[in-house]
């Protein structure tokens, strides 16, 4: 007989479709952050209604999209 299975337990850190929110660190840019979550360029700018994508500042927070 096969041994009882154990639930797991995935924690994850927003439900699906919600945006994650991002804390900007010292030396990131836009297109890095997009690329380490998985997200367009464009999708993140839009999202956080960004007018100058090369003025942002640490300390600020975004929103990330989900991957699609």
């Amino acid at each position: 007989e096969p041994p009882p299975a154990t639930p797991s337990t995935t924690t994850t850190t927003r439900a699906i479709g919600d945006p994650l929110i991002y804390t900007i660190q010292p030396g990131d840019t836009l297109f890095a952050i997009a690329r380490q979550f998985g997200v367009s360029l464009d999708d993140l700018v839009a999202l956080n209604n960004i007018e100058n994508p090369d003025n942002i500042r640490a300390g600020d927070q975004l929103f990330i999209p989900p991957p699609e």
